[in-house]
């Protein structure tokens, strides 16, 4: 029975505004979406209950963590940092120069893109191949390429090798 109310309800109002029924339709279910939003406006509106510390659970675990990563770092920092009378690594403003033919693998380390495992392959090429004719033959080491050589020409030298054989006496002569 509502229902059958409400129906002749809307059909009075209807009559009483003049309107046709579609635009009554319309106008009820414009009443509708603004009855929808007002509702979803004030939901969102209300202060939501967020829980105090949704991690605390876990926390711990993060704590311990990042002091045992802390003690690692502190165990394995390079010299420098720590005020040791370690050399430091070179850079492309230092005047320093470096003879790559006699320089021990430690210390062509401190270039600028050169790494202790670099260090090794430019030492066990010296070896294999003796000492370098110039700084460009750098670049025969696995490992250095353009970037690392443009960064390496102003720190290292590559000077003849001296010949001790006395081929240039018997030259001269």
């Amino acid at each position: 029975m509502d229902l059958e109310r409400a129906k002749v309800w809307l059909y009075r109002m209807q009559q009483r505004l003049a309107i046709t029924r579609s635009e009554a339709t319309a106008l009820l279910a414009l009443a509708g979406l603004l009855a929808a939003g007002m509702v979803a406006r004030y939901v969102q509106s209300r202060p939501r209950a967020v829980p105090e510390r949704p991690f605390a659970a876990t926390d711990h675990r993060f704590q311990q963590g990042a002091a045992r990563l802390r003690a690692a770092q502190k165990d394995t920092a390079l010299p420098e940092e720590e005020g040791s009378d370690a050399p430091r690594a070179l850079t492309a403003g230092d005047t320093a120069s470096i003879n790559i033919n006699a320089a021990p693998p430690a210390e062509l380390g401190r270039l600028p893109g050169v790494g202790p495992v670099i260090a090794g392959r430019i030492a066990a090429y010296r070896e294999r191949h003796g000492p370098f004719a110039e700084v460009g033959h750098l670049r025969r080491v696995n490992g250095i390429g353009p970037k690392t050589m443009k960064d390496l020409v102003p720190l290292v030298v590559a000077p003849a090798p001296v010949d001790t054989s006395g081929a240039e006496a018997k030259g001269a002569q």
